[in-house]
């Protein structure tokens, strides 16, 4: 990227371009200075210099900083060896107004990086690294001593043209890359990371976001890998949908792909293709799963997961240990009444050829009394088993241990309460 990331956000203005370098600004790359008010003014003066596109540099060095704003027709540009660390201190970090899906009886960290309500924004670089350093706020909240909501790593709310390219995201203090209501975003040759141990550590979460690619991207994390979302609003209607969102060539090393389970709208249009779910040696408890909350009438429609491998899927003493299910649906998500009476609706999924190391189940779906599965179709799905096949009510299909089963459902919707654990 030889103009430093122009390209890949598909403008090429010809006046008000130019860059900027982080350390002209007082900014030190020693890992203890704190550079927060450097990285602001930055983007700031950058953006008033070159208005129509901005791109701020960042050099080899460590960086530490708290949150930061990009505003629209900025490009932030991590070179080889750079890394913008976060600090660990919560008293650096400023508070943050409430944003969909988060409780609003709730104060939030402001997310590390940001951009609101903006246009033509770029992360992209040479593999530098953006890293959380979540410890200290992983212990506080296990310990019920944070004062507030944890932030997440890079956040981006209503921004349409997002481009997230060539960087490692680590060690997120709760979710790492969270687009809401975003349209036209890439998250492309990324690197996501967090202790598998670690809940909360979502990979990439796609919120009401419309047009998506997800392409060559290594994801190993404590929690979703992906998790496709519809936000929660407060009258749980009118919410914008999600949809198509397109995943290939990436490898979901931990914990599994998932829709929902905030998925208080329309999910619909979702592409997995030539993707990898798990390593050989157990890292994923499950694989593909559907949650859906039972008092809330959301709809996941027309959901394909295609030509995609899968390792071995079992319980694992870290994450889950009931776990070993390749494919979970159900609609019967959350104890607590949050919404209106669903029901919500689960029809046409498609699985077509996949194949496993191995797991210990095939598959376990869980309608509603008030409501169906509909439209599951299984094409060339082969799926070594340890146990059972499919986990139904009232009978059950136990092929024998190492079978290939070739899966295709076809024809009316399975009867509400017909499949159940």
């Amino acid at each position: 990227l030889t103009s430093r990331g122009g390209e890949i956000l598909g403008n090429s203005p010809t006046t008000g371009v130019g860059s900027c370098n982080i350390v002209h600004y007082g900014a030190v790359g020693d890992n203890t200075t704190i550079n927060t008010r450097a990285f602001k003014n930055a983007v700031f003066d950058c953006h008033a210099k070159y208005p129509n596109r901005a791109t701020l540099v960042i050099p080899k060095g460590v960086f530490k900083t708290a949150s930061f704003n990009l505003t629209s027709n900025t490009i932030l540009y991590l070179e080889d060896g750079a890394h913008v660390v976060a600090s660990q201190n919560p008293d650096d970090w400023e508070l943050c107004r409430f944003l969909p899906g988060r409780s609003p009886k709730l104060t939030s960290y402001c997310s590390f990086i940001t951009a609101y309500s903006a246009q033509n924004i770029a992360v992209c670089g040479q593999n530098g690294t953006i890293d959380g350093l979540g410890w200290p706020w992983w212990r506080n909240f296990s310990h019920h001593t944070l004062k507030h909501s944890r932030p997440r790593l890079l956040e981006f709310y209503n921004v349409t043209n997002l481009v997230l390219h060539n960087f490692t995201a680590q060690n997120s203090p709760a979710w790492t890359i969270h687009p809401i209501l975003c349209n036209n975003v890439k998250a492309l040759h990324l690197t996501v990371l967090a202790p598998r141990a670690v809940g909360n550590t979502d990979g990439i979460d796609p919120d009401s976001v419309q047009d998506m690619v997800i392409d060559d991207c290594y994801i190993d994390v404590g929690d979703d890998g992906i998790s496709i979302k519809v936000f929660s609003n407060t009258n749980f209607h009118n919410t914008p949908p999600c949809r198509n969102i397109l995943v290939k060539n990436t490898f979901v090393v931990s914990r599994n792909v998932a829709i929902g389970s905030i998925s208080w709208g329309l999910v619909e249009n979702i592409t997995f293709t030539n993707c990898r779910i798990g390593d050989d040696w157990g890292s994923c408890p499950w694989a593909f799963k559907i949650k859906m909350h039972q008092f809330v009438d959301g709809i996941a429609r027309n959901i394909r997961i295609e030509n995609t491998q899968l390792g071995k899927i079992v319980p694992n003493s870290w994450q889950q240990p009931n776990g070993g299910q390749a494919f979970i649906m159900y609609e019967n998500y959350g104890n607590h009444k949050t919404g209106p009476a669903g029901p919500p609706l689960i029809t046409d999924i498609y699985f077509k050829n996949i194949k496993a190391k191995s797991a210990k189940l095939a598959g376990y779906f869980h309608g509603l009394s008030n409501s169906n599965i509909s439209g599951l179709h299984f094409d060339n799905v082969h799926i070594p088993l340890k146990r059972l096949g499919l986990q139904v009510h009232q009978q059950h299909c136990y092929p024998q241990p190492h079978t290939t089963l070739h899966m295709r459902f076809d024809g009316p919707a399975i009867p509400a309460g017909w499949l159940r654990e």
